[in-house]
């Protein structure tokens, strides 16, 4: 068995990025609702304290579970299943850079199969539709300005990378075969967007200052977030 590293972004999934994708906690934990349903009483989770204490590092670990889960049992089980081979994923992980100008955040894992049987399913499917997978390589991996393609961009090149076990040329296939099977865009835009189902701001927030300030709400103070709480107590108060 060949144990192959890929990873979410080279496999056509960089929009999962929690910066400027799929990802992104703003859209995705509902951060729009936190200022009316403070104003309402609903949460005592005013913006000020949820931009203070938001816990990146739980949202990182279930945005991996999320992404990893939908990579393992949706989208490869759909490739896997049309080239009728057998895989397994082991050593999941997920990596974020420390600056978002030239890289995503990526679900990282590895890949378990039979590489003979893998290699010969995705050479005939590439060959029974090689126009298609050689203007594929042309429109996605040929270098221009502000791009630099570490990918072979044509047919030829393409197949020697592969033969060679290359991570590169393994993730191009994977690609064309994902973008050819999902027809439907919408279904696959369905997909995606049901990775972040259910998730809310309120269960990626560390709870421990608010509930000690709760216990004994003091008016004496300057931080903005307890401001937030004391004034928003009197309104209430009033309204009624």
């Amino acid at each position: 068995m060949e144990k192959i590293k890929l990873n979410s972004t080279i496999i056509g999934l960089g929009l999962f990025s929690t910066y400027h994708g799929y990802g992104d906690s703003e859209w995705t934990l509902n951060e729009g609702s936190i200022k009316e349903d403070f104003k309402e009483g609903s949460t005592d989770i005013s913006p000020n304290y949820y931009y203070t204490y938001f816990n990146n590092k739980e949202y990182m670990k279930a945005w991996n579970e999320r992404v990893f889960d939908y990579i393992e049992n949706t989208l490869l089980q759909d490739v896997f299943n049309v080239l009728d081979v057998e895989f397994s994923i082991i050593n999941s992980g997920h990596w974020s850079p420390k600056e978002y100008n030239f890289n995503v955040d990526s679900c990282d894992f590895e890949l378990e199969l039979d590489w003979d049987l893998f290699k010969d399913k995705v050479l005939e499917y590439v060959v029974n539709n090689l126009l298609e997978f050689d203007k594929y390589l042309q429109d996605n991996y040929t270098s221009y300005d502000g791009f630099m393609s570490f990918t072979a961009n044509n047919y030829e090149s393409w197949l020697e990378d592969f033969n060679n076990k290359r991570v590169q040329e393994i993730a191009a296939a994977l690609c064309f075969i994902i973008d050819k099977e999902y027809t439907n865009e919408q279904v696959r835009e369905d997909a995606i967007h049901n990775v972040f189902d259910n998730m809310y701001y309120s269960d990626f927030v560390d709870y421990t200052e608010l509930d000690k300030f709760l216990k004994n709400i003091n008016e004496d103070t300057d931080i903005d977030w307890q401001i937030d709480i004391i004034n928003r107590n009197k309104e209430l108060v009033d309204e009624k």
